[in-house]
């Protein structure tokens, strides 16, 4: 339970580093309209919440049930993996452009935690990203980060 504890506390932290890079986006642009910063933000609140409620679900489990737990290797590479990529990621957007970055870290994460092969890794990553490119770039017209794609 430590580890996940952890393992929420560096997610936490994670998302408040998203947050502060959103920041950077525009909120909303001059016409009045949702500008590129306005999704992220939301999103980034929103996971904030969940994880602060997750976190407090765990001390309190904690207090409650004070037993000690195995704790597997494999879970705590993972979720290490995961806070890597995460990181990797928030570095690589500016540079490679969301919607690569995005499927690069779907195809990445699927193959190493989720053991997918990868073939299937790559189709849902493709799929995953064409979706994110016509919800944000064509419907929403928010102008995301492109890289070296732009």
């Amino acid at each position: 339970m430590l580890v996940e504890i952890i393992f929420g506390a560096s997610l936490l932290i994670l998302m408040l580093v998203f947050f502060v890079q959103s920041m950077k986006l525009p909120f909303l642009i001059k016409n009045g309209l949702m500008g590129a910063g306005f999704f992220p933000r939301i999103l980034i609140i929103i996971l904030i919440a969940l994880i602060v409620y997750y976190l407090v679900e765990l001390i309190l489990k904690r207090r409650r049930y004070p037993q000690k737990e195995p704790v597997l290797k494999s879970t705590v590479w993972q979720q290490c993996f995961l806070m890597v990529m995460m990181a990797v990621s928030l570095w690589a957007g500016d540079y490679l452009g969301m919607e690569l970055t995005i499927g690069l870290f779907l195809l990445v994460t699927l193959v190493m935690v989720e053991k997918l092969s990868w073939v299937r890794a790559a189709i849902f990553s493709a799929a995953a990203t064409v979706c994110i490119y016509f919800i944000f770039d064509v419907w929403l017209g928010l102008n995301l980060p492109k890289g070296i794609l732009g």
